[in-house]
């Protein structure tokens, strides 16, 4: 299979990920609240445990609306999925250290670290628009946390509004690749 072809099966399979962008945004703006209401322990808490639902969430919601995401076993870029995915929870130790220096750095310090974690996506589903994602967030992270002091929950809002409008996105232009597929049928899945 080419890599063209692995993008695309992946990318419909997965609808571009944008399932999964919205469960996160989902779990930032709880925890954002969370944090609001309840403080910064309570948001960190509720971060990294929602955190590990999300990909089930998508999971979820694909089968909900009749999808199941099955990739090909000769999909070359299967693992690489698997590994990107292994990214957050290998690194959220880190994220929660920054927050032991300074609590109000928890969130900008995660929209760094998942605005990383989502570069390798633009070579996996074959899409820019994750590119953009990554600067967006590592970009208001670092401004979030070194040059403008907000409260706790601030940026926790911000990653939460920033990853439903990408999702958004994302869904969008898959829903329309779907479409030129299912016009041109020679091309295979969007």
């Amino acid at each position: 299979m080419e890599i063209e072809n692995a993008q695309r099966e992946l990318r419909t399979a997965y609808l571009g990920g944008s399932p999964g962008m919205l469960a996160a945004s989902l779990v930032w703006c709880a925890s954002a609240a969370l944090g609001a209401l309840s403080g910064p322990r309570a948001a960190i808490v509720a971060t990294s445990v929602g955190g590990t639902l999300i990909h089930p969430a998508g999971l979820l919601f694909l089968r909900f609306i009749g999808r199941r995401p099955v990739l090909s076993s000769d999909n070359p870029i299967r693992q690489l999925a698997v590994q990107a995915a292994l990214v957050i929870p290998l690194a959220l130790p880190i994220v929660w250290a920054v927050a032991l220096y300074n609590v109000t750095w928890f969130f900008p310090a995660l929209m760094i670290l998942v605005g990383a974690h989502y570069l390798p996506f633009a070579f996996l589903y074959g899409m820019p628009e994750y590119v953009g994602l990554a600067v967006v967030l590592v970009g208001a992270g670092l401004v979030n946390g070194t040059l403008i002091q907000t409260g706790f929950s601030t940026a926790g809002w911000l990653g939460g509004f920033v990853l439903a409008a990408a999702a958004a996105v994302i869904q969008a232009r898959s829903g329309r690749a779907s479409v030129r597929a299912s016009q041109n049928p020679n091309r295979g899945p969007a």
